[in-house]
């Protein structure tokens, strides 16, 4: 009989491994799972925050356009043209004026 009770014994040590393994594997699976959650959480805010940006209806890339389609470009650009003459004028005007407190510093003038 204590062949039969060692015997025993082994298949119980045997079913303990095994318990502790599938135990490990389900874990493992659970952590996993809690990942996946996490993640698809995480995409849905993602699509959330697209269909806010790209919305044709009512999307800020959307109204952002139309603020850009209703901005006078020739004029601004006319306007740009200008103060970069007035820029260049400036100077010109600066450099007008070192010359005339260098020279009045060197006696020239």
């Amino acid at each position: 009989m204590s062949t039969e009770s060692e015997l025993i014994l082994r298949e119980l040590k045997n079913q303990a491994v095994r318990l502790s393994n599938i135990e490990t594997a389900v874990v493992t699976m659970a952590r996993q799972d809690e990942k996946i959650v996490t993640i698809q959480k995480q995409v849905g805010i993602l699509f959330t925050n697209y269909d806010l940006a790209f919305n044709p209806k009512d999307g800020v890339v959307t109204v952002m356009k139309g603020f850009q389609e209703g901005c006078p470009r020739k004029e601004m650009q006319g306007s740009l043209t200008l103060f970069k003459w007035m820029l260049v004028g400036q100077w010109a005007v600066i450099s007008l004026l070192v010359a005339i407190v260098g020279g009045k510093v060197t006696g020239v003038f």
